[in-house]
């Protein structure tokens, strides 16, 4: 895996709860975010469990060798913290949208695999 092959890709299992990080510092130098939302339309099932505004600079570390460290900075990141959905084999689309301090609001559309089998539920 390359450090930028899985860009806006998020995997995870059925019974699993992941939270994943949206780094928003391509924004204008001084345009920072103030609200965020989610929605997984063709899932029902995936649930978004909490969307909040990074507060804090956090630094990432990265587990694939080579690959250097990712700092969000505060209010230029999104976490975001998803369980649920349908082990289906195909990426559901999560959009993510936020507000920002200029007024603007955009979107950023990620993909979400969910693996696994629902057996012990």
């Amino acid at each position: 895996m390359t450090c930028g092959e899985s860009d806006n890709v998020i995997c995870k299992h059925v019974l699993a709860t992941k939270t994943f990080y949206v780094d928003l510092n391509t924004l204008p130098i001084g345009v920072t975010v103030v609200s965020a939302t989610a929605q997984a339309a063709e899932d029902a099932s995936l649930i978004v469990e909490a969307i909040e505004v990074v507060q804090a600079d956090t630094t990432i570390e990265t587990a694939t060798a080579g690959c250097q460290d990712t700092v969000l900075y505060a209010d230029r990141a999104v976490l975001v913290k998803l369980s649920g959905g349908a082990p289906t084999g195909e990426e559901t689309p999560l959009v993510v949208t936020w507000t920002q301090s200029d007024g603007d609001v955009d979107s950023l559309d990620c993909r979400v695999l969910i693996t696994g089998s629902e057996l012990g539920t």
